[in-house]
């Protein structure tokens, strides 16, 4: 038994480096992308996001990965399509402070919620 033990201690350990996640599976939905140029400001998205993770504030379009359910409706609902859904997936941090994307958005839309 002291054999199977020594050999155990001897055997080197192998690591896999891990440089970046796998791909997501195919139709898999990611992180939810903004394209600031082309939204309008129609807060249409705020008004589909079943839990509150999309906020605009003086032309700023706001995520909160923490709430995101990466189910796609404010992609949905856009006017211009403005919002894509990402394959990035992987969201992992320390730091809360990294789950907030926001983005500056330009233009007015013909379709805005009031």
């Amino acid at each position: 038994m002291w054999k199977l033990f020594d050999k155990l201690r001897r055997t080197p350990i192998e690591t896999i480096p891990f440089d970046s996640p796998p791909p997501a599976a195919h139709g898999a939905r990611g992180m939810p992308v903004v394209n600031g140029a082309v939204c309008g400001g129609c807060r249409q998205c705020v008004a589909a996001c079943p839990t509150g993770a999309i906020t605009w504030a003086e032309g700023t379009w706001s995520l909160d990965l923490r709430r995101c359910l990466f189910c796609g409706a404010c992609a949905e609902v856009c006017p211009n399509d403005a919002i894509t859904q990402s394959n990035t997936y992987a969201l992992a941090t320390k730091d809360p402070a990294r789950l907030t994307v926001a983005v500056a958005t330009t233009g007015r839309c013909s379709q805005e919620v009031r």
